[in-house]
Order: C-alpha cells, then sequence, then structure tokens
C-alpha cells in the first residue's frame, strides 16, 4: 500500500491571509522569526570575525604588542605619500 502524496505547501498568499488574522503581538512575532531566518549567514560570520578582531587587537595593544599612531601623523604621511 503506498503512502498519501504530501500535501502541496500553501502559497505566500495563503499564509499572508492566515497570518493576518492573528493577533497583532503573534503577527509581530512571525515576522521577528522570518526576518531572522531570512538573515545572510555568510554576514553573521563576518560579523562575528570582526569582533574576534577588534578583541584580539585591543588585547594585543593593552599588552603593549601594538603601538598607536595618532590620526595626525596618518594624515600627514598620507598628505607626503599622494603630494604632487
Amino acid at each position: 500500500m503506498s503512502s498519501p502524496a504530501p500535501k502541496p505547501m500553501p502559497t505566500v498568499e495563503e499564509i499572508l491571509e492566515t497570518a493576518l488574522q492573528l493577533p497583532k503581538e503573534q503577527r509581530l512575532r512571525l515576522a521577528e522569526q522570518l526576518r531572522e531566518s531570512a538573515d545572510d549567514e555568510p554576514e553573521n560570520e563576518i560579523a562575528a570575525a570582526w569582533s574576534d578582531e577588534i578583541a584580539d587587537r585591543v588585547d594585543a595593544l593593552d599588552r603593549g604588542e601594538l603601538q598607536t599612531v595618532s590620526a595626525r601623523e596618518v594624515f600627514e604621511r598620507l598628505r607626503a605619500k599622494h603630494a604632487r
């Protein structure tokens, strides 16, 4: 005996029609969950990697392993390098 055919997925319009009948709080919760599910994972991974890099640089600075350069000096170097 074969199993019954799977029920077809509802259309976006059908889902929206049903969702709009939910109370406001539930609609907001649904909207938030949908937004979170659409977040690009690579972007989150990039943000996490930058957060780690920032923390590493701050730690290295605190340990005295890095030297800082003032903004004034950075701009002076850039002007000298790109002077025409």
